[in-house]
């Protein structure tokens, strides 16, 4: 019986390396995009629940 070997070219693997690479920086930036405006927008909520509290005293 043979064992089969099944070898990639270098070329092909270090393209899909560096498409999944790319592909998981687009993910992280999107992510950090998406905390960086929640995190902005909480603030702003805060921002304005202090301003309300401070001034109806």
């Amino acid at each position: 019986m043979r064992t089969r070997v099944y070898r990639h070219s270098s070329r092909a693997h270090t393209w899909s390396f560096i498409l999944r690479s790319a592909q998981q920086e687009e993910a992280l930036h999107r992510i950090w995009y998406a905390l960086k405006n929640i995190s902005s927008l909480f603030w702003r909520v805060l921002d304005e629940l202090e301003l309300r509290l401070t001034t109806s005293l």
